[in-house]
């Protein structure tokens, strides 16, 4: 039988903020709060988080152990080499993939991506090629083959660094699907990349509880717009993210 596994990208040598995937949100940290939601998702088989064999990587693989979640270990710039041997190693055949900085992500909106992906029979489906959905609700499905194509062909250093940039620029060789919000709210920032977007997260998570979901989300920021502006200028910093319509 296939196995779907979704493999979660960690490390805690971020410069913006710190040590973030750990950082404590409400009751639990932001990273298990992405593990939480993915353990949710009926159609995956495993969650697995990737980190790097660097050394400020220890205490990410301690928290792994001491909680019992699945890991691998990797290189620290070339992620594609890490998502491949870390697929191969938990035998995955369609992979999911999502950041350890999006502590929001939506169980319901992984599984529509993942159906998404098994009925149009996607090597690739992704719910930000046009980008509709907030960004921090960002979900990547593709199968093991094409995973092996790009790192056998792969040799850009952006397609090292960011996994399916391989994958998103062959859209006459592989079958590329993008699954699209019922309305558009990419103007709606919930990644945690910087101390403001934390603050919003943990505003958000306050208000609406840590079963905060899409469409609970997206009704509080219609009633309270002015949430946009917790962020706002992160999202200024990060404008290149809302630009990049299409594949690029």
């Amino acid at each position: 039988m296939a196995k779907t596994v979704a493999i979660v990208q960690a490390r805690l040598s971020s410069t913006r903020l710190p040590e973030k995937v750990l950082k404590p949100l409400l009751s639990k940290p932001v990273l298990a709060h992405v593990i939480d939601r993915l353990d949710q998702v009926n159609l995956i088989d495993e969650v697995v988080i990737a980190t790097t064999i660097d050394k400020e990587d220890d205490p990410l693989i301690d928290w792994c152990k001491k909680n019992g979640k699945s890991y691998f270990r990797g290189d620290l710039t070339n992620v594609l080499s890490r998502f491949y041997y870390c697929a191969n190693q938990y035998q995955a055949d369609h992979i999911v993939r999502v950041t350890s900085d999006n502590p929001l992500v939506d169980p319901f909106l992984v599984e529509q991506t993942l159906k998404h992906y098994f009925k149009t029979k996607s090597d690739y489906c992704a719910n930000n090629i046009v980008k509709s959905f907030p960004h921090g609700l960002d979900v990547e499905v593709f199968s093991f083959e094409s995973l092996r194509a790009s790192f056998e062909e792969a040799k850009e250093a952006f397609e090292l660094e960011h996994v399916t940039q391989f994958i998103r620029h062959r859209v006459d060789r592989f079958k590329v699907e993008n699954y699209l919000s019922p309305k558009p709210m990419s103007h709606i920032r919930i990644t945690c990349d910087e101390p403001e977007d934390f603050q919003l997260i943990k505003i958000i998570l306050k208000i609406l509880g840590e079963s905060a979901n899409f469409h609970s989300i997206v009704k509080l920021f219609e009633e309270l717009p002015a949430l946009c502006n917790v962020n706002k200028s992160a999202k200024l910093r990060h404008k290149e993210y809302n630009d990049g319509q299409g594949i690029k």
